[in-house]
Order: structure tokens, then C-alpha cells, then sequence
């Protein structure tokens, strides 16, 4: 069931961006949430703040989060590294999961695929399926000063699950995802804060 949760919410979290289907298993990583945005795509998609650098984190996506923020959420566990099989275009992730209220919680980091198609720099292929239909919504937002976008293929917020997307460079998305929570604002809040803490880790502060 666990396995389950973790695979599911990575699919969601670069399908949005991808549309492609097939997903992971999980292995076990080092361990140590605003408004969700205004409807309707936005004209870029490429970051208005310097670039940043995820790769250094790429083979530890856990360590994006700091230990502090994970407790303050409740999350007492180790990370869980997602690592994509069928899905060559995924990046890697870390999930970690709380069981201890009346139904599971589940948040997620994760560095997509460098982008290679110039053509669709930043968030421009999410506003792109947006546009044919492929997801079910694209709202940007501002993390941080960089341009993000809360995006899904289904619209689950309202059941408390949001995932947010990041361009922190043309060729570099971050999305922070959050599942299991009580409504569309407290899933929302909860990866806003988690997308803020990963750019601030990659700034160095």
C-alpha cells in the first residue's frame, strides 16, 4: 500500500508536465506549504530570478528538505528515493509519508529530467497540455520569485492533494507535491512552503 501511494503521486507529479505513463519503485533515501494560484496559463513558462542548480541533488533528492521543516510537518520518518524505471524522461524524487492521524499523509520533492527541447523551455510544456487538454488545470503562482504552476492530470485539490511545478532555469523543473491533507488550501499551502524550502536549500541559505 505504502509502495503504492509513493509510485502514484510520482506519476501524477511529472505527468503533468509529460503526459506519459509508467512509474517506479521506491527504495529507501538518506533522511534527514498562500493562495494556489490564479486560473489560466501564463504567457512563459521560463524563470524571472537566476538559475539555479538542482543537480548536485540529483542523486539526493531527501536532502532538498531540511530536517526542521519535515518535523514541523510531521514528518518523523526517513525519505523514500523514487527511482523512475519505464519512465526515462522522470526525474528522482523523495517522498516521506506520516501515518499517524486518522487518514496517511504523504509530501514529495522532486527534480525533473533536464529539459532538452528549447522550444519548451521552463514550464512551457505544462502550460502547452494545459492548453490540449492533457491536464486538468494550470494555475501559476509565484514561489519565491520564480514563476510556478499548480498543475495535475485530475483536479484532486479539494480532496487534499496539490502539486506545485518550479522552472528554476530553462532546463530545470522542481515540483513539490502534496497528498493526503484536508482541503485544496492546506494541500496548496503545504507545497508552496515545500517548493520555497528546496529553492532556498539550492541558494545556499
Amino acid at each position: 500500500m505504502r509502495g503504492t501511494i509513493l509510485r502514484l503521486g510520482f506519476c501524477l507529479a511529472f505527468g503533468a508536465m509529460f503526459a506519459l505513463a509508467g512509474c517506479s519503485q521506491s527504495t529507501p533515501g538518506s533522511p534527514i506549504p498562500a493562495d494556489t494560484g490564479t486560473s489560466g496559463p501564463a504567457a512563459s513558462g521560463t524563470p524571472s530570478q537566476p538559475a539555479l542548480d538542482a543537480e548536485p541533488y540529483r542523486t539526493k533528492p531527501c536532502d532538498l528538505l531540511p530536517a526542521d521543516l519535515l518535523k514541523s510537518l510531521g514528518y518523523t520518518a526517513a525519505g523514500m528515493v523514487v527511482a523512475p524505471d519505464k519512465a526515462a524522461i522522470a526525474g528522482d524524487a523523495c517522498a516521506w509519508h506520516d501515518y499517524s492521524g486518522p487518514k496517511a499523509k504523504s509530501i514529495q520533492a522532486h527534480i525533473l529530467k533536464k529539459i532538452t527541447d528549447p522550444n519548451f523551455p521552463g514550464l512551457a510544456a505544462i502550460f502547452n497540455n494545459y492548453k490540449k487538454g492533457l491536464i486538468a488545470y494550470a494555475d501559476p503562482t509565484d514561489v519565491s520569485g520564480y514563476q510556478g504552476v499548480f498543475a495535475d492530470l485530475q483536479d484532486d485539490r479539494s480532496s487534499g492533494k496539490c502539486d506545485l511545478s518550479v522552472a528554476i532555469s530553462d532546463t530545470q523543473v522542481l515540483t513539490a507535491s502534496a497528498d493526503g491533507y484536508n482541503n485544496a488550501q492546506d494541500s496548496c499551502d503545504t507545497a508552496k512552503q515545500l517548493a520555497e524550502a528546496m529553492i532556498k536549500t539550492l541558494q545556499g541559505s
